[in-house]
C-alpha cells in the first residue's frame, strides 16, 4: 500500500514511546536520521492502533487483541494468514519515520526482538503498551502519555508489590523495570495452554472464592475508606455541569449515595478494579492477571465480578440493556437474597460510574465506548432502585437522559425543569426520525413500564406511557412540526438553532420556540394559555424585542403587546397562513406530500384510536357532577385525552319542552326544577315520551361513534340509558320497567358504567332533593340492575362504587380505566 505519514496526534504519542526507549524520532528527513519503515492499523475513527516494524514476521500486535468472539478468531486467523503468505504490503498501510543515527543500535535491538506498539485507548489515562522481548523472554513496557497515566504507572507498581504472593492460585507480573518513572516493564505472564476466562463461568467463582480467602473483611458501610472516598466524588460530580453528562445520571448516583444507610455492616475483598476479559486469563485453576494500576485493598463484595460482566456484555457483546444485564449477573452468583445482591451492584455502580464520569467530564473527545457505557450504567441505576424509586420520575429521567444525546429540541417549555416535570405536563420533543425509534426502542423496554400505547404519524410518535405504580408520562417524538398539512417550521433549522440549557436539554432558540407556540395556538384558532404569555411578558426587553421583530419580519404583525398578541384573531391567523404556505417546505412537491401524508393521517385515525365511553349514574347527592368534573380534568390534563361530557343521552333531539319553549329555556327551566316532579299518569304520553328519547339512543349513538369515538374521544355520560329502566320517574315516563329493559338491547353498551351511592344520611345531607326511603329503593335497584347486566353483558363493565371520599372514588375509577385509555 501507499505510504502516509502519521496524523500529528499520533506520532505525538509514538514519539513519546520511543522516547521512553531513549531513541529519537522525527517524521521529516534530516541530517544525522536514518530511515525505517513500519506498517500501521487504525481504529475505525481512523486513528492509530498498532504501529510495528516492516520487517517483522509474525504479528506481535496480537499480542493485545482480545479474542473473545467468532469475528475476532476469524481476524486472528486472517492476520496469521496475510503473515504466513507475506502480503503485509498489500493489506497494511506503511510509513516511514526516521531514527537518529546515535540511536540506530538501540532501535535495531528492540526491531530484533518484535517490538510492536499498542497506542493505547484516549482519555485522561492513556497509556501505550509496546511488546517485545529481552532476553528471549515477553516482556510488555507501557508508557505513560499523560500526566494520570504516570500517576497510574506508580499505582501498578504499588499494586503488583501489593498482590505478589498475596492469593494463593492468583498469579500476577514479575516487575522488570521501573527505573524510568514514565515507563514500566513487566513480565508476560501468559503461557501457550493458557485460556481467557469465560462469562458466567465456575472460573469466576473460583476467582472470586480466592479474593474471600485472602483478604474478606466486614465492616460498617460508613467506615469504610470506599465510603469517604466515594462520598467525595459524589460531591465533584454536583458541581459538573450538564452539558456533557446527563443531568439524570448524576443526581440518580446521588440520590441513591444519600440513601445508603451507613450502619449497615457490609463485606470487602481486595479487588482488581479493571478486571476484564481482556486481562486476564486461567490455566489449570491458575488466575493471571494484569493491569493492576485501578487495584483496590477494599472495595465491596463482588466488584471484580459485577464489573467483569458489564465490560463484557457492553465492549464485547455489544448488549446496551443495563437493566438485562444486571439480571443475568443476579441469575448467575444466584444468591438467595436478591436484594442483597443488588446492595452490591449498586455499591459498585456509584464508585465506578462516579469516578468514570468525572474522568469523561476532563476528555474533550469521546470515543463512541463512552456513550455505550453511559447509557448501560444508567439503566442498571434504575433496575436496581425500580422498587423503591418513583416510577414515573425514573422513566422522565432515563428518557431524558437518552434524549440528551441526541439533536433535539424541547418544545413548549418554559421555566420547568424538565427532569422535574409536573404531574400534568408532557414531553414535546423536535428529534430525528432515526433517533426517534431509538427512544421508542428504549421506552418499550423500561422496567418501569406497565403499559405502552403507540401513536403514529407521519410527523410524529406520541408514546402513552403507564408505569407499574400508576403513573402516567406522555411524550411527543415530532420529526415534523406540523398542523394539519402546513408545516410551521423547518425542523432542521430549529434543531441546528438549539442551545442547551441548564438542564443539559436542548432548547429551540428563543425566536424559534415563539413562533411555535405561536403557530401551534393560532393555527388551532385559540387563545395562547397564559402560562406562555406569563413567561414572555417576564422576559428582559432585549429578548422581547428579539421575538417582536422576528414577528414582524415574518408576519407583518405590529404588536408589542403579548397580553394582546396572546389572543386569537382571524386576521393573525391569516397573515400566518400565508406566511407558512408561501414556504418552501410547504410549496410545490412537498405541499402534495403535506397533504397526502396529513389525509393518510386522517384515515388511519379511523381505525387506530378508538375512544371509550363512561357512565355514571346514581341519585341526587351521590356526588357524579364533582366526580365528572375531576375525571375530566384528570383524562385532559393528565393523560391529555380529548373528552366530551354528554347528559343523560346523546342528545341529537333536544329536550321535549324545547319544542314548547325553545332550547335555552327549556334547559333553564329543567336546571330549576326538581327531578321527579312530573305528573304524567299515561301510558300512551308515556310510550311517546320514551320512544322519543330512545330514538335519540338508537340513532345518536351512531353520530357519537363517529363524531367522537373513531376520533379517540372519551365520552363522559352523566346518567344513561339505566335512568329509564330504574328511574322512569325522572323523565316523566311510567312504563314497564321489564319492558324498557329489554329495550336496551339495541343501545350501545359503554365501556365503563359507574354506579356511585352512599348511605341515605349522606346523600340527604348533600342535597335534600329525595326522601330516604326514595334513596335507599332507588339505589337497591340499580345494585340489584348493576349485577344483572355485569353477567349478561360481559365486555361492558358495571361497577357499583360507595363514594364516600372523594379521593378514595377518583383513585378506584382512574386505575380501573387507564388500561382502556
Amino acid at each position: 500500500m501507499k505510504n502516509q505519514q502519521l496524523h500529528t496526534e499520533d506520532y505525538y504519542i509514538v514519539e513519546q514511546v520511543f522516547a521512553a526507549f531513549n531513541i529519537r524520532i522525527t517524521q521529516s528527513t534530516k541530517t544525522n536520521f536514518q530511515e525505517e519503515s513500519f506498517y500501521t492499523f487504525y481504529n475505525p475513527d481512523g486513528s492509530l492502533r498498532w504501529i510495528w516494524p516492516s520487517s517483522a514476521e509474525s504479528p506481535s500486535f496480537l499480542e493485545f487483541y482480545s479474542v473473545n468472539n467468532f469475528k475476532a478468531r476469524l481476524f486472528t486467523i486472517l492476520v496469521k494468514f496475510i503473515f504466513l503468505i507475506k502480503l503485509q504490503s498489500w493489506c497494511f498501510k506503511q510509513t516511514k519515520l526516521q531514527v537518529h543515527v546515535n540511536d540506530i543500535m538501540n532501535w535495531k535491538i528492540l526491531k530484533f526482538n518484535q517490538f510492536t506498539v499498542f497506542t493505547g485507548t484516549p482519555g485522561k489515562y492513556r497509556k501505550a503498551v509496546c511488546f517485545h522481548l529481552e532476553t528471549e523472554k515477553a516482556v510488555f513496557s507501557k508508557v505513560a502519555l499523560t500526566g494520570s497515566s504516570l500517576v497510574c504507572l506508580a499505582k501498578e507498581y504499588k499494586g503488583l508489590l501489593t498482590w505478589e504472593n498475596k492469593f494463593a492460585g492468583i498469579i500476577t507480573p514479575d516487575i522488570i523495570d521501573y527505573s524510568n518513572p514514565s515507563k514500566i516493564t513487566i513480565g508476560s505472564i501468559k503461557t501457550e495452554d493458557s485460556t481467557k476466562i469465560k462469562a458466567y463461568g465456575p472460573n469466576l467463582i473460583n476467582y472470586h472464592n480466592k479474593l474471600i480467602e485472602g483478604s474478606h473483611q466486614v465492616m460498617t458501610l460508613g467506615s469504610s475508606n470506599y465510603y469517604h472516598d466515594l462520598a467525595k466524588d459524589i460531591e465533584k460530580l454536583k458541581e459538573l455541569d450538564n452539558n456533557k453528562i446527563p443531568m439524570g445520571i448524576k443526581q440518580k448516583l446521588a440520590d441513591r449515595f444519600n440513601q445508603l444507610n451507613e450502619s449497615v455492616e457490609t463485606s470487602f475483598t481486595y479487588s482488581h478494579g479493571d478486571f476484564t476479559p481482556w486481562n486476564s486469563y486461567i490455566r489449570n485453576d491458575q488466575f493471571y492477571l494484569y493491569d493492576l494500576e485501578f487495584s483496590k485493598t477494599e472495595a465491596p463484595l463482588y466488584y471484580d465480578l459485577i464489573h467483569f460482566h458489564f465490560q463484557e456484555e457492553v465492549l464485547v457483546r455489544h448488549n446496551f440493556n443495563g437493566f438485562d444485564i444486571c439480571k443475568k449477573i443476579a441469575e448467575f452468583l444466584n444468591i438467595e437474597n436478591k436484594e442483597t445482591l443488588y446492595n452490591y451492584i449498586e455499591l459498585y455502580l456509584l464508585q465506578h460510574v462516579t469516578h468514570s464520569l468525572l474522568i469523561y467530564e476532563e476528555q474533550k473527545n469521546w470515543h463512541v465506548q463512552i456513550n455505550w457505557l453511559i447509557k448501560v450504567w444508567n439503566d442498571a441505576l434504575t433496575e436496581i432502585s425500580i422498587s423503591s424509586g418513583n416510577m414515573r420520575e425514573l422513566l422522565v429521567s432515563d428518557t431524558l437522559d437518552r434524549i440528551h444525546a441526541t439533536d433535539h429540541a424541547l418544545l413548549k417549555s418554559i421555566n420547568e425543569n424538565p427532569y422535574q416535570l409536573s404531574l400534568q405536563s408532557d414531553l414535546d420533543v423536535c428529534i430525528e426520525k432515526t433517533s426517534a425509534q431509538e427512544i421508542i426502542k428504549y421506552v418499550k423496554e423500561h422496567p418501569a413500564i406497565e403499559k405502552l400505547r403507540i401513536r403514529k404519524k407521519s410527523f410524529m410518535t406520541s408514546l402513552d406511557c403507564f408505569t407499574k405504580n400508576g403513573g402516567f408520562f406522555s411524550i411527543d417524538l415530532i420529526y415534523d412540526l406540523k398542523r394539519t398539512s402546513l408545516l410551521m417550521a423547518d425542523s432542521k433549522m430549529v434543531l441546528n438553532n438549539a442551545q442547551r440549557s441548564s438542564s443539559g436539554i436542548k432548547l429551540p432558540h428563543l425566536t424559534d420556540g415563539f413562533l411555535y407556540v405561536y403557530s401551534f395556538y393560532i393555527l388551532n384558532k385559540t387563545d395562547i394559555p397564559e402560562k406562555y404569555i406569563k413567561y414572555y411578558n417576564q422576559l428582559k426587553i432585549g429578548f422581547k424585542s428579539q421575538i417582536m421583530k422576528s414577528l414582524f419580519d415574518k408576519l407583518q404583525i405590529e404588536q408589542t403587546d403579548f397580553n394582546k398578541l396572546g389572543k386569537y384573531s382571524e386576521d393573525n391567523n391569516a397573515k400566518l397562513t400565508k406566511h407558512l404556505a408561501d414556504q418552501p417546505f410547504n410549496r410545490g412537491l412537498k405541499k402534495w406530500n403535506n397533504n397526502i401524508n396529513y389525509l393518510l393521517d386522517s384515515f388511519r385515525q379511523l381505525f387506530n384510536n378508538s375512544g371509550i365511553i363512561i357512565t355514571f349514574s346514581g341519585v341526587d347527592g351521590a356526588g357524579k357532577s364533582t366526580v365528572i368534573s375531576h375525571v375530566k380534568h384528570d383524562l385532559e390534563k393528565v393523560y391529555r385525552k380529548n373528552v366530551i361530557v354528554l347528559r343523560h343521552r346523546p342528545s341529537i333531539l333536544p329536550i321535549l319542552s324545547a319544542w314548547r319553549y325553545g332550547k335555552a329555556q327549556a334547559e333553564a327551566r329543567a336546571v330549576s326544577t326538581l327531578p321527579r316532579q312530573g305528573e304524567n299518569k299515561s301510558r300512551i304520553s308515556s310510550a311517546l315520551r320514551f320512544l322519543y328519547y330512545y330514538m335519540d339512543y338508537v340513532f345518536g349513538q351512531w353520530i357519537v361513534y363517529f363524531k367522537y369515538l373513531r376520533r379517540g374521544y372519551i365520552v363522559l355520560y352523566d346518567r344513561y340509558y339505566y335512568d329509564f329502566i330504574n328511574d322512569g320517574k325522572r323523565s316523566n315516563i311510567h312504563l314497564s320497567e321489564s319492558f324498557v329493559k329489554s329495550l336496551y338491547a339495541f343501545v350501545a353498551k359503554p365501556d365503563y358504567n359507574f354506579f356511585l351511592y352512599a348511605d341515605a344520611e349522606t346523600i340527604t345531607n348533600r342535597k335534600k332533593e329525595l326522601s330516604k326511603p326514595v334513596i335507599e329503593e332507588l339505589t337497591n335497584k340499580y345494585l340489584s340492575l348493576f349485577d344483572q347486566f355485569s353477567s349478561k353483558y360481559s365486555r361492558a363493565k358495571f361497577l357499583p362504587m360507595e363514594n364516600i371520599q372523594l379521593e378514595a372514588t377518583l383513585s378506584g375509577i382512574m386505575n380501573t380505566i387507564k388500561t382502556k385509555l
